[in-house]
């Protein structure tokens, strides 16, 4: 009795754009199948199964797996999809294999989700083919995404005002700043410690400009230490000035940020030389209140 003709079997494929394309594997013997069926699924995971068909073509000519797989990496949709390899390869860097891209994609959008960056934020697979071809590693990026949510995130208003005031930055351009694969980590790490600097000063009534903040840092100067230092040059300057100008001298705060934050020499002798003056005036006795001349001096020399 004549069995009824089956119809041949078809693997769906879906489209990057939603649809389905159905390739037929009837007339393919067991080998190709399975590397077909192989195909199918690196093609479905590296988001590109719109290729599924050109695989199809490629093996029934008679390619092996790896042999169609090199054919592909020619096609547009394949260098759409991996089109930070390109923009490696023109910097001299090492091309990834689609899993690593994938990979790294996955990660960096990991990241961004860690730290509660908000949609939009080069997240986008064309600013994902950036930090990539950029060499931007998920480790780069969450320091980069640390920054910002210290900076905007946080609701460390100080800060947030500080970062404003030296860059001229929204919330939104400033955090777009921050991620940027244009501008170099330790320019941002710069960047984020003198608005500390600078924040550190706000909170005790002082001001500091941009300039004078990025010295600071450029010579050692950190965020604890900044609030350290401000903190004692808040409580004591009042009391130099006023020493200083008995003596018709001047101690501002640039010279307490030398002496405080910098340790400079100049700026210490110059501190030490006033109380000395003023404890000799007095007969060794402070014209100021003697509990807060001791603890304006305190570590100065």
């Amino acid at each position: 009795m004549t069995q009824p003709k089956r119809p041949a079997p078809v693997v769906p494929v879906t489209r990057a754009g939603g649809g389905q394309v159905k390739s037929t594997t009837s007339d393919l013997d067991p080998t190709r199948a399975g590397a077909a069926a192989i195909l199918r699924d690196l093609l479905s995971q590296w988001g590109i199964g719109d290729l599924y068909a050109d695989a199809m073509r490629l093996i029934k000519q008679g390619l092996d797996e790896n042999a169609v797989l090199i054919q592909l990496q020619d096609t547009d949709a394949y260098k759409r999809r991996f089109a930070g390899n390109e923009l490696r390869r023109k910097a001299g860097l090492a091309v990834l294999s689609p899993a690593e891209y994938v990979s790294v994609e996955t990660s960096l959008k990991d990241v961004m989700r860690q730290y509660g960056l908000p949609a939009g934020f080069y997240d986008s697979p064309d600013d994902l083919t950036k930090f990539i071809g950029s060499d931007v590693s998920p480790q780069e990026l969450s320091q980069r995404a640390a920054a910002a949510q210290k900076i905007w995130l946080s609701g460390n208003n100080d800060l947030k005002s500080q970062w404003r005031d030296y860059y001229g930055l929204s919330d939104g351009d400033g955090i777009a700043s921050l991620l940027d694969p244009k501008v170099a980590l330790p320019i941002i790490d710069q960047k984020l410690t003198a608005a500390q600097i600078g924040a550190a000063a706000r909170r005790q009534g002082l001001d500091v400009d941009r300039t004078r903040a990025e010295y600071f840092q450029s010579h050692g100067v950190d965020e604890a230490s900044a609030l350290k230092g401000y903190s004692d040059i808040a409580a004591s300057q009042a009391i130099t000035e006023d020493i200083a100008r008995r003596f018709g001298e001047t101690f501002s705060q640039a010279d307490a940020e030398d002496d405080t934050l910098l340790g400079l020499a100049s700026a210490q002798r110059k501190r030490k030389d006033l109380y000395g003056k003023e404890s000799a005036l007095f007969s060794g006795r402070s014209g100021a209140d003697q509990s807060a001349l001791s603890k304006s001096t305190a570590g100065s020399y």
